[in-house]
């Protein structure tokens, strides 16, 4: 009998700007009526009522408050603008990931552009390789002695089956090391998306694991 590929849920979003939201879910499935058996398809991933997404991410709250921001009081999940930029300083970006409680535990995934054009600039930044691992550099093996933009997995897979499950930040600071003079600098956004992919399915209520190689690759468009 030859063995067939599950097909996994993706739940996925994007932050769009400093940080923007939205999110979309796809999920085919079919329905048999022989021997007059029924079957409920789950929707693996459940909105949060308030976000109407199951996945989000957020960060640390720098100013003041943006709307869409009904879950953590000091964390935005709209971004943050940053002014007076000035050498030495220390900006404070944490992006977390998050996924609604009752959904289906996942791999998840971000997708981060524009550090290496602000490291260009002098504004830098580390990544914490110690949670997270770059799995794709534009389609070619990561590398991060080169560059930072690429997609990175969080190395454990989020349960959140009775809570809503976070990762860890992927960085948490951008460090200034030049001094602008007071000149006007064009400081380019940084975007992240994100995107949440099925890590177990159930045979007869029984759940089972769905390797890696197995699961459908992070979707973030």
């Amino acid at each position: 009998m030859k063995n067939k590929k599950t097909k996994t849920m993706i739940a996925c979003l994007a932050l769009v700007g400093v940080i923007g939201l939205g999110s979309t879910l796809a999920y085919l499935s079919d329905k048999s009526n022989t021997l007059s058996n029924t079957f409920v398809v789950g929707s693996g991933y459940i909105p949060d009522p308030d976000l109407n997404q199951a996945v989000w991410i957020d960060e640390t709250k720098v100013g003041e408050k943006r709307d869409n921001e009904k879950l953590y009081e000091d964390r935005t999940l709209s971004g943050n603008d940053y002014v007076n930029v000035l050498a030495g300083g220390s900006l404070t970006k944490d992006p977390v990931l998050r996924v609604n409680k009752g959904s289906v535990k996942s791999y998840v995934y971000l997708k981060v552009e524009g550090l290496d054009e602000l490291d260009s600039k002098g504004i830098t930044t580390t990544i914490n390789t110690t949670d997270w691992e770059k799995v794709m550099d534009d389609g070619h093996t990561p590398d991060l002695s080169k560059n930072l933009d690429g997609i990175y997995r969080f190395k454990e897979t989020l349960d959140p089956t009775n809570n809503v499950a976070a990762t860890s930040a992927l960085f948490n600071t951008l460090t200034v090391s030049v001094d602008f003079d007071g000149e006007n600098v064009d400081l380019n956004n940084v975007e992240l998306a994100g995107c949440a992919v099925q890590a177990v399915t159930y045979v007869d209520g029984n759940e089972t694991p769905i390797n890696l190689v197995d699961a459908d690759a992070p979707q973030f468009n």
